[in-house]
């Protein structure tokens, strides 16, 4: 098996956030949704 290292070509649904969370929600090319949080600490 080959293990090919490709950067992974994804879109980005939605991208908001509220108060200190940031959420982005994204799509690769296999469909695959992924939701990303992140927390900002001030």
């Amino acid at each position: 098996m080959v293990n090919k290292t490709r950067k992974e070509e994804f879109r980005i649904i939605e991208n908001f956030f509220a108060g200190s969370i940031i959420v982005t929600i994204g799509e690769n090319r296999k469909k695959q949704r992924f939701i990303d949080l992140k927390i900002l600490i001030s």
